[in-house]
């Protein structure tokens, strides 16, 4: 299992050590690396797909939105009823998409969030865990579809 610990367009990764990287703040930090990581075309496609997701949900752009999911692909999170009660609500991510498109005064591209880490378990199948602002934690399942990573399920919690 290759894992890496990155933000959206970092490709690559030098030898072991302290490595200088600019995070989703501004602000540029020594980061130490234990593993040694060069580009690679599945880290770049994935975080392509993660970076349509984020954006797309931004622009309000179904486009976009549809290139990061999969048509059957569907959407966990815990939510809290009036009761204080907690319970996992599962929502069809066809439906959701249309309803982050349909937004009439989306946000726009450029918001706060990165990707935490990325598990890439074999060549069809990877874990991508993001931070969304300081609002909510995702993780994404996704799969090599035909040759493109695709977004199978998300699940969120609240930060």
């Amino acid at each position: 299992m290759r894992h890496f610990v990155l933000s959206i367009g970092l490709g690559a990764l030098a030898v072991s050590g302290c490595v200088y990287v600019s995070g989703g703040d501004g602000i540029h930090r020594d980061v130490y690396v234990e593993e040694t990581a060069s580009y690679d075309p599945d880290v770049a496609a994935i975080e392509a797909v993660i970076l349509d997701y984020f954006d797309g949900q931004g622009e309000a752009s179904l486009e976009r939105l549809q290139r990061a999911f999969d048509s059957k692909a569907s959407m966990y999170g815990v939510v809290t009823d009036d009761a204080g009660q907690q319970s996992i609500r599962v929502w069809p991510m066809d439906e959701t998409m249309e309803a982050w498109a349909s937004n009439d005064d989306p946000i726009g591209a450029g918001r706060d969030g990165e990707v935490l880490s990325i598990d890439i378990v074999d060549s069809r199948l990877a874990v991508v865990t993001f931070r969304f602002e300081d609002r909510f934690f995702d993780a994404f399942t996704m799969v090599k579809v035909n040759g493109a990573w695709k977004i199978a399920a998300k699940t969120f919690v609240r930060q």
